[in-house]
């Protein structure tokens, strides 16, 4: 397991990826997220806002990569851009709603920041090795 947390837009964020290295590949298996927006509005959709970040931090920390080559931003088609498929997603997302504050916080982007960081500390805790750029590779 890893844990990671940020404050994006005032949001405090906190999260614990329990990973695996499989084929020689990272796999996530649960994300647990705590978050407090403040009031929860609509409760549900923080949760599902939260696993949509979640997924897209994935997707950003393991497969997603663009580089320049010759002054131009490569690739640019989608065909050979690697992104996360629901094979790479985890089983499991734990979402927990703290709201701490007594008016409603940003929700959308505070999840999406700790995920790399948090399967990165995993990894470290697994391996001995510390991943320090994205995508994260084991080799």
């Amino acid at each position: 397991m890893g844990l990671a947390a940020s404050i994006d837009s005032g949001t405090p964020c906190a999260q614990v990826a329990e990973v695996s290295i499989e084929d020689g590949k990272i796999k996530v298996h649960k994300v647990t997220c705590a978050l407090d927006p403040g009031i929860a509005v609509n409760p549900d959709q923080v949760r599902a806002q939260c696993e949509g970040a979640i997924i897209m931090g994935i997707s950003a920390g393991l497969h997603e990569q663009m580089y320049v080559e010759n002054g131009s931003l490569q690739p640019t088609i989608y065909g050979p851009y690697e992104m996360a498929l629901m094979k790479h997603a985890p089983k499991e997302i734990d979402v927990v709603l703290l709201q701490g504050r007594d008016r409603p916080g940003p929700v959308g982007e505070p999840p999406l920041g700790p995920i790399a960081a948090a399967v990165a500390n995993a990894v470290f805790r697994l391996t001995g090795k510390r991943l320090l750029q994205l995508p994260l590779k084991l080799s």
